[in-house]
Formats: structure tokens, C-alpha cells, sequence
């Protein structure tokens, strides 16, 4: 019998082996013990499906992608993004934006966990209105201070004048059946806006148009810097003509919102809109934001060239929400003094009304009329403050007249507190027969779903005329 090697080989290794290296095994009539024995100074390298290599491959696969960044997981819910820009994976144009990022680039980069933009940044999260409130932007509530509540009485009795043109033989049952139709069709804040905001603002509009989806790409940060830039969805302002370059140039970063300089200035009127989804808190907040960007710039021209700076408690800034079910709400934006010598202003909302516009049509006419008010009031106050600035700068140029307008304000756009002294151009309606209560600009011969055409331009004012106007 021919004797054997005992091999430790798990079963099947061997054959394996033996068909890789037949030459390993030693012929018939060599000796057993040196066939068992015999040793290899070569061994070739294993197969690809090795486990070892496979592991040692997938490593360095990992290894090279960690080098370009690792993976991108912007897309994923909750990922908070960095405070700083730096080049992420997918982007990799140059030698050194492919090189990924070293220790000390690595360690510069923000904590998540402690970045304030991660949590406060947009009006979407809940953050976003503590964010607001540390740096002086409150909504009044039930608890705040006395000291710091508006004088409302000029503004509840502005908002409460009748509108002939919104009169019950004018606004009919039909004309609230259409509306309603519109809002309870809307599928999203698009429809709302085209749809249905038309029929509150009027089918004319004052003079300039507003602003609509405006980046506020041009003013001095609000906060500290880490918030989005205010997007309104619809924002009223004055003519760029209206004021003069110098005080343009000079107040740019608090009445100037877009680099667009055609666009209005010196906003203080502000519409925010939510579709069905919707959510009441986030356009409570951006009301909030935008308001204070609004108050800011008014208050700016009040005191531009004056010798202390004026708090009044007035409110000169106005928003409005609409979301899709009928709720209509307007705000008032006011300034108050700082509260220490280091501080700086505070600005706060005032809730004034609330409408439900498509619960009757008593109450689609209530808050129609309250809104187009207090947009022609926001006009007001803004006209009057530009022409004070105006006025302050050519005293102190030593002109007796303040410069003129390059574009100037229709007569039609004076307000109804003017009426009185004989500056309001009379738009009577034929339909009521009077002309105590003139049709406004902003107001149709019916309610009107058509989105809002230019107005013609109309001649600028004589100056001495626009001085006599009232608050």
C-alpha cells in the first residue's frame, strides 16, 4: 500500500490546489514525504472574489471618496447647512476644490449642532420668531408692556371709512358667489395670488403698481445677518422719482429694497398669501419680518436730517395675510426708542383686524374695505415723509423749495382725509349720486377677479399743493 500525507486543508481547498498547481504534486514513485512537504517560494496572488481583496478594494473606494467630500446629503430632511460656503462632493472643477478639505479646513467648518442658521433661518421654522425677538422684532400680545402699545384711533377710523364703490348696490351676491368660487378652487398659493388677491386689491391700482415676488436683495440686514432675505409676495412702495437722489443715495440701504432700483421704494405696505396648506404661523412670521423691514424704512425718512431721532408710537407700516379658506388679517408696525443707551430700536406688530371674507357677504365687504384703507393710508404716510425729507433737504441746501420729483404722484392718489381740503380729485360714482364719499384709486365699479393693469401716468403735483397734506 502506498502510504498517504495527512493534510490539514479544509475539504475541498486541496483539489482547488491541485488543479491550480499540478506540478505541486509529486509524481508516482516519488516519496510520499517530500510530495506533503515540499514548499513554494512563489505563491500568485488569490482571485479578484478573495475576501480579502474585496475588502481591501472596497477601503480604498472609500477612502477616495471620503478625499472628494463624501456624499451630499443636502437633499435630506432636517440637514442643517453650513454657515460658510465650501466645495461639497459633486463639484470638482479644479485640482484643489478636488483635493477635499484638510485638518484645519475641517475644523473650521460649524457645528450643526450650535449653528444658529440651522435653526432659525427662514420663517418656516419655529425658531425663526425667538430669532426675531432677541434681536428686537416682537408681535404684541396680551403680556406686552403699555409703553410699547401703538396709538390706533387715527387708524381704526381710516380703516372703518365707507367706500362707494364697495356700497351695497355695487357689491352684489353674484360678486360674492364668484369669489368664493375662485378661493374654494385654488389648489396652492399660486391660484390664491392670481385668482383671487386681485378682487381685494381692486382693478386699479395706485400709483406706482406694486412690486410683486421681490427679493430684498439690497437692504442692511435686519437681524444679525443669518437670516433669508425678505421675499414679499406683494409689496406697495413709492415712485424712485418721488425722492430725491441724494437721500436715495444716502438712505439706500434702508428704503432701497432690490438692486432693481426701478422697483418701489420705501415699502410699508406688504401682502403675504398661503394656499390651502398653508400654515397661519408661517405667515404670521414672515408679516412679522416683512412689517419690520417696512417700519424701518419709514421711520429712516421721518428722521432723516433731524437733529434727535423721533419715536412717536405711530404706526406707518401695515401688512395683510390672506390664506385660502377666507382669512383675511391686518397688522400695524410701530417703532419704539431703545431701551438702553446701547440698544438699538424695537419694532413691534399690532393684530388690528381680522376678516372671515368668505363667511358672508357683509364681511367680504368689511374687509375689502378695511384693506384697500389701509393701503391708501400706508400711501399717505409714506408721501408725507418723503416730502419732509425732501423739504428738510433743501433747507438745508437753503432752497425755499424742495427739489422736484422726477416722476411725481397722481392727483387721484391723494387720500380721503384730503378730501376736505379740496386736493382729492372728485371720482364720483354716478351710481350713488354724491360726491361726499369720491370713488378711491384702488377701487372698480365692481368687484373686479382680473389681475390689475397699469394705470396712465398722471402730472405731478404743483409742490406747494403736496405740503398742505394731512396725516
Amino acid at each position: 500500500m502506498v502510504p498517504h500525507c495527512q493534510t490539514t486543508q479544509p475539504k475541498g481547498r486541496s483539489d482547488i490546489k491541485k488543479q491550480e498547481h499540478p506540478e505541486e504534486h509529486s509524481p508516482q514513485g516519488d516519496s510520499p514525504s517530500i510530495g506533503c512537504k515540499r514548499q513554494h517560494p512563489e505563491e500568485p496572488p488569490p482571485q479578484d472574489n478573495s475576501p480579502s481583496i474585496s475588502c481591501k478594494r472596497q477601503r480604498g473606494d472609500l477612502a477616495r471618496f471620503a478625499r472628494h467630500g463624501g456624499p451630499d446629503l443636502r437633499d435630506l430632511r432636517g440637514y442643517p447647512h453650513p454657515a460658510i460656503s465650501h466645495q461639497l462632493a459633486g463639484n470638482m472643477g479644479t485640482p484643489s476644490q478636488r483635493r477635499g478639505l484638510n485638518a484645519t479646513e475641517l475644523l473650521s467648518l460649524p457645528d450643526p449642532a450650535t449653528t444658529r442658521t440651522s435653526k432659525s433661518s427662514s420663517p418656516y421654522v419655529l425658531a425663526f420668531q425667538g430669532h426675531l425677538a432677541e434681536h428686537q422684532i416682537h408681535a404684541l400680545d396680551a403680556e406686552t408692556d403699555a409703553s410699547q402699545e401703538p396709538e390706533l384711533a387715527e387708524i381704526i377710523a381710516a380703516l372703518n371709512k365707507p367706500r362707494p364703490s364697495l356700497s351695497h348696490s355695487l357689491l352684489s351676491p353674484a360678486d360674492f358667489k364668484l369669489f368664493t368660487k375662485y378661493d374654494s378652487a385654488a389648489q396652492d398659493e399660486s391660484d390664491v395670488l392670481a385668482n383671487v388677491i386681485p378682487a381685494i386689491i381692486g382693478q386699479k391700482a395706485a400709483d406706482p403698481l406694486p412690486a410683486r415676488e421681490t427679493l430684498f436683495n439690497n437692504l442692511k440686514p435686519l437681524t444679525d445677518g443669518t437670516i433669508v432675505s425678505p421675499k414679499p409676495d406683494i409689496y406697495f412702495g413709492a415712485g424712485p422719482g418721488d425722492l430725491h437722489k441724494s437721500i436715495r443715495d444716502e438712505l439706500t440701504q434702508q428704503i432701497i429694497p432690490s438692486k432693481n432700483t426701478n422697483k418701489p421704494l420705501a415699502p410699508n405696505f406688504f401682502i403675504e398669501v398661503k394656499g390651502p396648506e398653508g400654515s397661519q404661523g408661517v405667515v404670521t412670521r414672515q408679516a412679522c419680518y416683512y412689517g419690520a423691514i417696512g417700519c424701518r424704512a419709514i421711520h429712516s425718512l421721518q428722521n432723516y436730517n433731524q437733529e434727535q431721532p423721533v419715536y412717536d408710537g405711530k404706526p406707518y407700516a401695515f401688512s395683510t395675510t390672506y390664506q385660502s379658506g377666507g382669512s383675511l388679517k391686518l397688522f400695524a408696525h410701530h417703532v419704539t426708542a431703545p431701551t438702553t443707551t446701547e440698544g438699538l430700536p424695537e419694532y413691534h406688530m399690532t393684530k388690528v383686524y381680522g376678516w372671515d371674507v368668505t363667511a358672508n357677504l357683509e364681511n367680504l365687504r368689511t374687509g375689502i374695505t378695511g384693506f384697500r384703507n389701509a393701503r391708501d393710508l400706508a400711501k399717505q404716510y409714506r408721501d408725507r415723509f418723503i416730502q419732509e425729507a425732501n423739504d428738510r433737504r433743501s433747507q438745508a441746501l437753503g432752497h425755499g423749495l424742495s427739489a422736484a420729483h422726477g416722476s411725481g404722484d397722481p392727483t387721484s392718489c391723494i387720500l380721503l382725509q384730503d378730501a376736505h381740503d379740496g386736493q382729492l380729485q372728485q371720482h364720483v360714482d354716478e351710481g350713488e349720486g354724491t360726491s361726499q364719499d369720491p370713488v378711491l384709486p384702488g377701487d372698480a365699479a365692481s368687484l373686479s377677479l382680473t389681475p390689475c393693469s397699469p394705470s396712465s401716468p398722471s402730472p405731478p403735483p404743483h409742490p406747494s399743493k403736496r405740503r398742505k397734506s394731512k396725516a
